[in-house]
């Protein structure tokens, strides 16, 4: 008797016997049904509530409760993210005036460049000095 709309049909039903005893009876079953129907319900509360508490507290072991697993995925979160902090620091530097790793990258490109440029001086300087002996300008 979960339904409230067959519940209602049953009061309206008995309200409209003209005999007092069978109404009684009537009534005295619709109750007996709905007591049933909700020791019922409340068993099943009951089995799903008891399942809620074992996640929650652990079901006897602590270690696996809510609240401990809960702690110490915040911990794990807060060591990430001290780590994180490391990390940025050692890409990026700080406002201390210490560099990063990518200004130092950048830093040594530019070294990079400008020993290209002067090997580039170098080769052409033993160039001109190769042309200049074989044309005997030496």
């Amino acid at each position: 008797m979960k339904d409230s709309a067959s519940i209602r049909k049953r009061l309206d039903e008995i309200k409209m016997m003209s005999d007092m005893p069978k109404a009684l009876s009537a009534l005295a079953d619709l109750q007996f049904e709905i007591g049933m129907s909700a020791c019922a319900e409340r068993k099943i509360l009951q089995n799903e509530i008891e399942g809620l508490r074992r996640v929650i507290t652990g079901n006897g072991k602590p270690e696996l409760s809510l609240v401990t697993r809960v702690r110490d995925v915040e911990t794990c979160v807060t060591a990430i993210k001290s780590d994180l902090t490391e990390i940025k620091l050692a890409l990026l530097g700080d406002m201390r005036g210490n560099r990063g790793v990518l200004g130092r990258v950048k830093d040594n490109e530019k070294h990079v460049e400008n020993m290209v440029k002067v090997m580039w001086i170098v080769v052409g300087a033993v160039v001109v000095q190769i042309v200049a002996a074989v044309l005997g300008l030496l």
